[in-house]
């Protein structure tokens, strides 16, 4: 680990240096579970340095509501390539497995806050999701004694509950939400 690795990074559980086998698992397979922002570094990098600073505060200060994982472009070449980093610093936020938004230099605080919060989830869209959830059920309860009265079958209420939970998960894995 570089020096400068050393001390941009805190000895948080939401930040990591990220290397080649670990990017599935840290940043892919993470970003299913809360948004992943990926800060591609290199050491010589001066704003870099400003910046390390700053996401390494907004990750402990967002307290696991995103992920921030580093990675340093020396020596994780392959990945830098694979999405198309050109200027350092680069930073990409990852949510459900894609890039949705993401950018180069350093920018204000203010201005990396508002990129995350329209990507975490609020409470409110945690209370429509479980209402939403609660309702389905209670809907799905109140017409199963309907359905086995008239007889429809199975794979139409099947299909029709699919399509309930589909949209469900489509609304809250759009990007921004």
């Amino acid at each position: 680990m570089t020096p400068f690795a050393e001390k941009s990074m805190s000895a948080s559980r939401y930040i990591a240096d990220v290397k080649q086998q670990d990017f599935d698992s840290l940043v892919l397979q993470k970003s299913r579970e809360v948004p992943v922002l990926v800060d591609f570094w290199a050491a010589w990098c001066g704003p870099c340095r400003m910046l390390a600073p700053i996401l390494a505060k907004l990750a402990d200060e967002y307290q696991g509501k995103f992920f921030l994982a580093k990675i340093d472009t020396d020596s994780e070449k392959a990945l830098a390539a694979k999405y198309g980093i050109r200027s350092l610093p680069t930073v990409k936020l990852f949510k459900n497995h894609e890039v949705v938004n993401e950018f180069i230099g350093v920018q204000p605080e203010k201005t990396m806050r508002a990129l995350i919060d329209r990507c975490i989830a609020r409470e409110s869209d945690v209370a429509l999701y479980n209402a939403v959830l609660h309702w389905t059920d209670q809907y799905l309860l109140f017409l199963l004694p309907a359905i086995n009265t008239i007889g429809t079958s199975i794979t139409k209420i099947d299909f029709y509950c699919e399509s309930l939970i589909i949209s469900g998960q489509a609304y809250f894995a759009a990007p921004g939400r």
